[in-house]
């Protein structure tokens, strides 16, 4: 079963982004609270959505602030 929709090559943008903000902040990124900033008409993960979000990390990471992640997030199922 498939839960999102990708555009070829877009996992792998999305993947090296997560990687990177995990080495830099020693904790994951959760993905669920942002997966609107990836999507397009056509997939829920997009090649333009996720150069979108793979920048909102780096400027993260420049600035050297995590995101709020919510209380239960980790503890959720989607």
């Amino acid at each position: 079963m498939q839960l999102f929709s990708a555009e070829d090559g877009a996992s792998k943008i999305l993947n090296e982004a997560l990687d990177r903000y995990e080495q830099h902040f020693k904790e994951g990124f959760p993905i669920y609270e942002y997966i609107n900033i990836t999507s397009n008409d056509d997939y829920d993960i997009s090649i333009s959505g996720v150069k979108k979000l793979a920048d909102f990390i780096s400027k993260r990471i420049e600035i050297n602030l995590p995101v709020e992640v919510p209380k239960d997030y980790w503890e959720r199922m989607y």
